[in-house]
């Protein structure tokens, strides 16, 4: 089933699918490919979590934590 789903940071559109892989556990999505900027890093600041925490410094955080290889 499609639903019409809401960036909420910048109102697009967004795919369900999308949603379900960024937004948070209710599928909202606080950012989007439209509204995070390439050149800040807007596609690693989405892959870790850019899109499902309304706060930049839960995912500032989420960031900076080490990766277990």
């Amino acid at each position: 089933m499609y639903m019409n789903n809401e960036c909420l940071g910048c109102g697009s559109t967004v795919s369900d699918q999308f949603a379900r892989v960024y937004g948070d556990n209710d599928d909202n999505v606080h950012r989007c490919m439209e509204c995070v900027e390439p050149e800040d890093g807007g596609r690693s600041l989405l892959r870790h979590g850019g899109g499902a925490y309304k706060e930049l410094e839960e995912i500032e955080k989420r960031m900076a934590a080490p990766r277990m290889e």
